[in-house]
């Protein structure tokens, strides 16, 4: 499996909200690549390190958080020297590489827009992955809350510090608004180990899952 590194800033104060463009460009500036903080999305398109910079708006109450995409988790370092947040609010971790669409993806099939709910676990120590609650979550997910999502489901992924400790949950899935998303980030098994952030996902940024046979059978 594949990672990416990520560097998650939750803008949960007027300073942090104030300075996350200039969180976005240093992340251009220092790391490699194009970012943007007007809402938009950067890819670097140049093999630098930087995937992604983009600030994703909160739902329903949730602050809004900034998310670096990056191929190298020594760039992180850099980034996180030259940024201008707060280094209280920021997670870096670790996800599977092939929850990032392809640059050219279909955003209307291959990386559609909806909801994101981002789960970040800020325990020290970090909780291994094979706590007894994490283990309890991962089953759970698999055996009820994916299969409840059905066809909304679009990709999950753990977020992981190492191969041995976990830094929290990651799912994107389709809502009809706003309320519905916020239903179903509530029922989030990661919500048991740290709060969840509930995120509006902008078409183009994730790849969607293939259909599997539960998830057609859901869908009909």
């Amino acid at each position: 499996m594949t990672g990416l590194c990520l560097v998650v800033d939750v803008l949960d104060s007027d300073e942090a909200a104030a300075r996350a463009d200039d969180h976005l460009r240093a992340a251009a500036e220092v790391v490699g690549g194009e970012g943007t903080g007007d809402g938009g999305g950067g890819v670097a398109g140049d093999g630098g390190d930087l995937l992604l910079a983009r600030v994703l708006e909160g739902v329903g109450g949730s602050p809004d958080v900034a998310v670096v995409a990056l191929r190298h988790q020594e760039a992180a370092a850099r980034l996180a020297a030259a940024s201008p947040l707060p280094a209280a609010g920021r997670v870096v971790c670790g996800m599977d590489a092939a929850v990032a669409a392809a640059p050219g993806a279909d955003p209307a099939t291959e990386a559609p827009g909806g909801y994101v709910e981002l789960v970040l676990v800020r325990s020290e120590p970090p909780i291994p992955f094979d706590d007894p609650v994490v283990v309890g979550v991962s089953r759970d997910y698999y055996a009820r809350y994916l299969p409840m999502l059905g066809a909304r489901h679009l990709r999950c992924a753990v977020l992981w510090h190492d191969r041995v400790r976990a830094a929290g949950g990651f799912i994107a899935f389709r809502a009809a608004d706003d309320a519905e998303a916020a239903w179903w980030a509530e029922g989030d098994p990661w919500r048991r180990v740290a709060p969840g952030h509930l995120l509006r996902l902008p078409p183009g940024l994730v790849a969607a899952a293939r259909p599997t046979a539960g998830r057609r059978a859901a869908a009909r």
